[in-house]
C-alpha cells in the first residue's frame, strides 16, 4: 500500500466516524506540507467520548 492510500483511508474513517457518531456540525481538515513533513490536523465540534472510570 502506498502512503497516499493509507492517508486517504485514515481520513475516510475519521470523516465516517464523525458523521456517524458525533453529531458534529463542523469539520475542519488542514493539510500542510513542508519540504520534509506532512502535517494533518483534523478537528470537529462533535460530542466526544464519555470516559468511564
Amino acid at each position: 500500500m502506498t502512503f497516499k492510500f493509507i492517508l486517504f483511508r485514515i481520513l475516510q474513517e475519521l470523516l465516517n466516524n464523525t458523521l456517524r457518531h458525533s453529531n458534529a456540525t463542523l469539520i475542519t481538515l488542514n493539510i500542510t506540507e513542508t519540504q520534509d513533513e506532512l502535517n494533518v490536523k483534523y478537528t470537529d465540534n462533535g460530542l466526544g467520548l464519555k470516559i468511564v472510570k
